[in-house]
This record gives structure tokens, C-alpha cells and sequence, in this order.
């Protein structure tokens, strides 16, 4: 059985390997993937999810980690952000097939992978 954190380093690494193969959406979708089993990964003992569920609820993530899910982790609020950036692009990724996504957007929601990961990691 896989750990959240193990998901998360597989998605980050899938992310890459989606980047070169120029599949912007996939991209931009396992970006927030990554970031999402991150920030379960990370939760203290004693998180609460839904019956039933192994984490959060998508939209109630940014909450939990802001408000301190997280620990003594600095810049929760920034985290915060960071996911509610990447859950907006996930879902035009993934359900928005009118809406262009490009390089520049999966590069975009890198950076923001690439900073959520950084910040974890301090």
C-alpha cells in the first residue's frame, strides 16, 4: 500500500514526464494531485476526513491547511493559496475542453508545484 507521500512523489514525477511529452492538462492535473496527497501526507495525527474517504474533501482543503491541519508549518496561508490556485487550473484542465491550457500554463502550475514542495520541506 501506497503512503500520501509516495502518491505525491509519484505525481511530481509524472509532472515531469508529462511536461516533456508536451501534455499540458495531465500536467496541470497532477500538479494539484501532488500537491493535494502532500498536504495529507503532512497532516498531524487525528485529521478528520469524511466517512468513508482516505483525505479531504477537494474543496475543503485549503481551509484545513490553512486554519493549521498542517502543523507548525510556515506560511499555512501561503500553502493555502497555493492549493486553491492549483484546484482552479485542475478543474480547467480537466473539465474545461473550450478553454485553452498551454505550456505556459502547465509551467505556471509547476512553479506553484514546484514552491508548495519547498515549502513543505522547511
Amino acid at each position: 500500500m501506497a503512503t500520501w507521500r509516495e502518491i505525491a512523489t509519484d505525481n511530481y514525477a509524472a509532472v515531469l514526464e508529462l511536461l516533456s511529452g508536451r501534455r499540458w492538462r495531465s500536467a496541470v492535473s497532477r500538479c494539484y494531485y501532488a500537491v493535494y496527497a502532500r498536504s495529507i501526507a503532512g497532516m498531524k495525527a487525528g485529521a478528520v476526513f469524511p466517512t468513508g474517504r482516505e483525505g479531504p474533501r477537494h474543496a475543503v482543503l485549503p481551509a484545513m491547511v490553512a486554519s493549521g491541519s498542517l502543523g507548525d508549518v510556515p506560511g499555512a496561508v501561503r500553502l493555502a493559496g497555493i492549493i486553491r490556485k492549483l484546484y482552479k487550473l485542475r478543474l480547467i484542465s480537466d473539465y474545461s475542453q473550450s478553454f485553452p491550457v498551454d505550456d505556459g500554463d502547465a509551467r505556471n502550475a509547476v512553479q506553484l508545484m514546484q514552491t508548495f514542495f519547498g515549502l513543505m520541506e522547511k
